[in-house]
Protein backbone atom coordinates (compact mmCIF):
# COMPACT_ATOMS: atom_id res chain seq x y z
CA UNK A 1 0.00 0.00 0.00
CA UNK A 2 1.37 3.40 -0.96
CA UNK A 3 1.60 6.27 1.49
CA UNK A 4 -1.14 8.09 -0.42
CA UNK A 5 -3.44 5.06 -0.18
CA UNK A 6 -2.78 4.91 3.56
CA UNK A 7 -3.64 8.58 4.00
CA UNK A 8 -6.78 8.19 1.88
CA UNK A 9 -7.98 5.22 3.96
CA UNK A 10 -7.24 7.00 7.23
CA UNK A 11 -9.12 10.08 6.00
CA UNK A 12 -12.05 7.83 5.06
CA UNK A 13 -12.10 6.31 8.56
CA UNK A 14 -11.96 9.71 10.21
CA UNK A 15 -14.74 11.03 7.97
CA UNK A 16 -17.03 8.08 8.65
CA UNK A 17 -16.42 8.13 12.38
CA UNK A 18 -18.19 11.49 12.45
CA UNK A 19 -20.94 10.28 10.10
CA UNK A 20 -21.90 7.13 12.02
CA UNK A 21 -21.18 8.13 15.63
CA UNK A 22 -23.46 10.22 17.81
CA UNK A 23 -21.14 10.79 20.76
CA UNK A 24 -18.06 8.59 20.43
CA UNK A 25 -16.52 10.81 17.75
CA UNK A 26 -16.41 13.78 20.10
CA UNK A 27 -14.35 11.88 22.65
CA UNK A 28 -12.17 9.91 20.22
CA UNK A 29 -11.02 13.07 18.44
CA UNK A 30 -9.28 14.39 21.55
CA UNK A 31 -7.09 11.27 21.88
CA UNK A 32 -3.60 10.96 20.44
CA UNK A 33 -1.27 8.30 19.07
CA UNK A 34 -2.24 4.65 19.14
CA UNK A 35 -5.07 5.30 21.60
CA UNK A 36 -6.67 7.59 19.03
CA UNK A 37 -6.22 5.33 16.04
CA UNK A 38 -6.99 2.16 17.96
CA UNK A 39 -10.28 3.44 19.34
CA UNK A 40 -11.21 5.06 16.02
CA UNK A 41 -10.85 1.74 14.19
CA UNK A 42 -12.34 -0.31 17.03
CA UNK A 43 -15.47 1.84 16.94
CA UNK A 44 -15.83 1.47 13.16
CA UNK A 45 -15.35 -2.31 13.37
CA UNK A 46 -18.11 -2.49 15.99
CA UNK A 47 -20.32 -0.23 13.89
CA UNK A 48 -19.99 -2.61 10.93
CA UNK A 49 -21.35 -5.42 13.10
CA UNK A 50 -24.14 -3.12 14.36
CA UNK A 51 -25.10 -2.28 10.79
CA UNK A 52 -25.65 -5.94 9.97
CA UNK A 53 -27.65 -6.52 13.14
CA UNK A 54 -29.78 -3.37 12.83
CA UNK A 55 -30.75 -3.38 9.15
CA UNK A 56 -34.50 -4.03 8.93
CA UNK A 57 -34.22 -5.28 5.35
CA UNK A 58 -32.02 -8.28 6.14
CA UNK A 59 -33.75 -11.56 7.07
CA UNK A 60 -32.65 -12.85 10.47
CA UNK A 61 -30.96 -15.96 9.00
CA UNK A 62 -28.94 -13.70 6.70
CA UNK A 63 -27.91 -11.47 9.62
CA UNK A 64 -26.74 -14.49 11.60
CA UNK A 65 -24.78 -15.79 8.62
CA UNK A 66 -23.12 -12.46 7.89
CA UNK A 67 -22.26 -11.77 11.52
CA UNK A 68 -20.54 -15.15 11.71
CA UNK A 69 -18.71 -14.48 8.44
CA UNK A 70 -17.65 -11.09 9.76
CA UNK A 71 -16.29 -12.65 12.95
CA UNK A 72 -14.12 -14.93 10.82
CA UNK A 73 -12.34 -11.90 9.35
CA UNK A 74 -10.79 -11.26 12.77
CA UNK A 75 -7.94 -11.18 13.40
CA UNK A 76 -7.05 -10.22 9.80
CA UNK A 77 -5.19 -12.81 7.76
CA UNK A 78 -2.71 -12.07 4.97
CA UNK A 79 -5.49 -12.48 2.39
CA UNK A 80 -8.01 -10.32 4.29
CA UNK A 81 -8.86 -8.34 1.15
CA UNK A 82 -10.09 -11.44 -0.68
CA UNK A 83 -11.98 -12.59 2.41
CA UNK A 84 -13.71 -9.22 2.72
CA UNK A 85 -14.65 -9.27 -0.96
CA UNK A 86 -16.34 -12.65 -0.45
CA UNK A 87 -18.03 -11.40 2.71
CA UNK A 88 -19.55 -8.41 0.86
CA UNK A 89 -20.48 -9.98 -2.46
CA UNK A 90 -24.10 -10.84 -1.61
CA UNK A 91 -24.86 -7.85 0.63
CA UNK A 92 -27.24 -5.25 -0.81
CA UNK A 93 -29.17 -2.55 1.01
CA UNK A 94 -32.72 -1.48 0.19
CA UNK A 95 -31.86 1.96 1.51
CA UNK A 96 -28.32 3.32 1.52
CA UNK A 97 -26.95 5.24 4.49
CA UNK A 98 -23.65 6.31 5.99
CA UNK A 99 -23.59 3.03 7.93
CA UNK A 100 -24.18 0.96 4.80
CA UNK A 101 -21.44 2.90 2.98
CA UNK A 102 -19.08 2.11 5.85
CA UNK A 103 -19.91 -1.59 5.71
CA UNK A 104 -19.38 -1.77 1.95
CA UNK A 105 -15.96 -0.17 2.50
CA UNK A 106 -14.93 -2.61 5.23
CA UNK A 107 -11.62 -3.19 3.45
CA UNK A 108 -10.62 0.45 3.96
CA UNK A 109 -11.06 0.08 7.71
CA UNK A 110 -9.03 -3.14 7.66
CA UNK A 111 -6.29 -1.45 5.60
CA UNK A 112 -5.70 0.81 8.60
CA UNK A 113 -6.46 -1.83 11.21
CA UNK A 114 -3.59 -4.07 10.07
CA UNK A 115 -1.18 -1.16 10.57
CA UNK A 116 -1.81 -1.08 14.33
CA UNK A 117 0.64 -2.76 16.73
CA UNK A 118 0.10 -6.51 16.95
CA UNK A 119 -1.04 -6.41 20.57
CA UNK A 120 -3.79 -3.90 19.74
CA UNK A 121 -4.92 -5.91 16.71
CA UNK A 122 -5.21 -8.95 18.96
CA UNK A 123 -7.18 -7.16 21.70
CA UNK A 124 -9.59 -5.41 19.34
CA UNK A 125 -10.10 -8.52 17.21
CA UNK A 126 -10.99 -10.65 20.22
CA UNK A 127 -13.66 -8.26 21.47
CA UNK A 128 -15.21 -7.46 18.08
CA UNK A 129 -15.29 -11.19 17.22
CA UNK A 130 -17.02 -11.95 20.51
CA UNK A 131 -19.54 -9.20 19.84
CA UNK A 132 -20.34 -10.44 16.32
CA UNK A 133 -20.73 -14.08 17.36
CA UNK A 134 -22.94 -13.05 20.29
CA UNK A 135 -25.14 -10.91 18.04
CA UNK A 136 -25.49 -13.85 15.63
CA UNK A 137 -26.62 -16.15 18.45
CA UNK A 138 -29.51 -13.82 19.26
CA UNK A 139 -30.56 -13.52 15.61
CA UNK A 140 -30.98 -17.30 15.66
CA UNK A 141 -33.62 -16.86 18.40
CA UNK A 142 -36.07 -15.23 15.99
CA UNK A 143 -39.57 -16.67 15.79
CA UNK A 144 -41.05 -17.98 12.53
CA UNK A 145 -42.28 -14.50 11.64
CA UNK A 146 -38.84 -13.02 12.23
CA UNK A 147 -39.59 -11.29 15.54
CA UNK A 148 -36.85 -11.46 18.18
CA UNK A 149 -37.75 -11.51 21.88
CA UNK A 150 -35.50 -11.81 24.89
CA UNK A 151 -37.03 -14.17 27.41
CA UNK A 152 -35.94 -12.85 30.80
CA UNK A 153 -33.44 -10.79 32.80
CA UNK A 154 -30.72 -13.39 32.31
CA UNK A 155 -31.03 -13.16 28.52
CA UNK A 156 -31.11 -9.37 28.70
CA UNK A 157 -27.87 -9.36 30.69
CA UNK A 158 -26.30 -11.78 28.22
CA UNK A 159 -27.38 -9.69 25.23
CA UNK A 160 -26.06 -6.51 26.84
CA UNK A 161 -22.76 -8.24 27.51
CA UNK A 162 -22.24 -8.97 23.82
CA UNK A 163 -23.32 -5.58 22.48
CA UNK A 164 -22.10 -3.29 25.26
CA UNK A 165 -19.88 -4.89 27.89
CA UNK A 166 -17.47 -6.10 25.20
CA UNK A 167 -17.06 -2.47 24.14
CA UNK A 168 -16.31 -1.30 27.66
CA UNK A 169 -13.74 -4.04 28.16
CA UNK A 170 -12.18 -3.30 24.77
CA UNK A 171 -11.85 0.41 25.50
CA UNK A 172 -10.23 -0.36 28.86
CA UNK A 173 -7.75 -2.68 27.14
CA UNK A 174 -6.89 -0.11 24.46
CA UNK A 175 -6.15 2.55 27.04
CA UNK A 176 -4.23 0.09 29.20
CA UNK A 177 -2.05 -0.96 26.27
CA UNK A 178 -1.10 2.66 25.60
CA UNK A 179 -0.65 4.17 29.05
CA UNK A 180 2.17 3.55 31.48
CA UNK A 181 0.06 5.11 34.23
CA UNK A 182 -2.49 2.28 34.17
CA UNK A 183 -1.12 -0.44 36.42
CA UNK A 184 -2.58 -3.99 36.50
CA UNK A 185 -4.44 -3.04 39.69
CA UNK A 186 -5.96 0.05 38.09
CA UNK A 187 -6.82 -1.92 34.96
CA UNK A 188 -8.73 -4.48 37.04
CA UNK A 189 -10.79 -1.73 38.69
CA UNK A 190 -11.47 -0.10 35.33
CA UNK A 191 -12.62 -3.40 33.86
CA UNK A 192 -15.05 -3.94 36.72
CA UNK A 193 -16.50 -0.45 36.31
CA UNK A 194 -16.51 -0.53 32.51
CA UNK A 195 -18.94 -3.46 32.48
CA UNK A 196 -21.39 -1.75 34.84
CA UNK A 197 -21.11 1.58 33.03
CA UNK A 198 -21.69 0.13 29.57
CA UNK A 199 -24.54 -2.03 30.90
CA UNK A 200 -26.27 1.09 32.22
CA UNK A 201 -25.88 2.86 28.89
CA UNK A 202 -27.23 -0.12 26.94
CA UNK A 203 -30.27 -0.53 29.18
CA UNK A 204 -30.98 3.17 28.66
CA UNK A 205 -30.78 2.70 24.88
CA UNK A 206 -33.11 -0.30 24.98
CA UNK A 207 -35.73 1.68 26.90
CA UNK A 208 -35.31 4.77 24.72
CA UNK A 209 -35.50 2.86 21.43
CA UNK A 210 -38.33 0.51 22.37
CA UNK A 211 -40.91 1.86 19.92
CA UNK A 212 -38.46 2.08 16.99
CA UNK A 213 -37.18 -1.44 17.67
CA UNK A 214 -40.76 -2.71 17.86
CA UNK A 215 -41.54 -1.30 14.40
CA UNK A 216 -38.48 -3.10 12.99
CA UNK A 217 -39.53 -6.45 14.43
CA UNK A 218 -37.46 -6.97 17.56
CA UNK A 219 -37.95 -6.36 21.24
CA UNK A 220 -35.05 -6.24 23.70
CA UNK A 221 -37.33 -5.69 26.69
CA UNK A 222 -37.59 -9.27 28.05
CA UNK A 223 -40.81 -11.17 27.49
CA UNK A 224 -40.96 -12.00 31.21
CA UNK A 225 -41.34 -8.28 32.00
CA UNK A 226 -44.57 -8.19 29.95
CA UNK A 227 -45.87 -11.46 31.40
CA UNK A 228 -45.52 -10.00 34.90
CA UNK A 229 -48.02 -7.34 33.78
CA UNK A 230 -50.42 -9.85 32.25
CA UNK A 231 -49.24 -9.47 28.63
CA UNK A 232 -47.71 -12.25 26.56
CA UNK A 233 -46.31 -10.63 23.40
CA UNK A 234 -45.66 -14.03 21.78
CA UNK A 235 -48.68 -16.27 22.37
CA UNK A 236 -51.76 -14.05 22.62
CA UNK A 237 -53.49 -11.13 20.96
CA UNK A 238 -51.43 -8.63 22.93
CA UNK A 239 -48.63 -9.29 20.43
CA UNK A 240 -50.73 -7.48 17.83
CA UNK A 241 -51.19 -4.54 20.16
CA UNK A 242 -47.51 -4.48 21.06
CA UNK A 243 -46.34 -4.32 17.46
CA UNK A 244 -49.18 -2.26 15.95
CA UNK A 245 -48.36 1.02 17.67
CA UNK A 246 -51.44 0.99 19.94
CA UNK A 247 -49.48 0.84 23.19
CA UNK A 248 -48.26 4.11 24.66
Amino acid sequence: MSQNDHLDDLAFCEEYLVKVSRTFAINIKILKGNSYKGLLLAYLLCRIADTIEDDPGFPVFFKAQKLCEYSELLPPSLDYKDQIENFLKDITFKQESDSSDLLMNTVRVFNEFVRLPDNMISVISAHVKEMAVGMASFQKKASDDGIIFLEDQEELDRYCYFVADTVGLMITSIFSENSQRITPEIKKKLQERSVAFRLGLQITNIAKDFYVDREWGWCYVPRSFFIEEGIDPVNDSSEKALFSGSIG
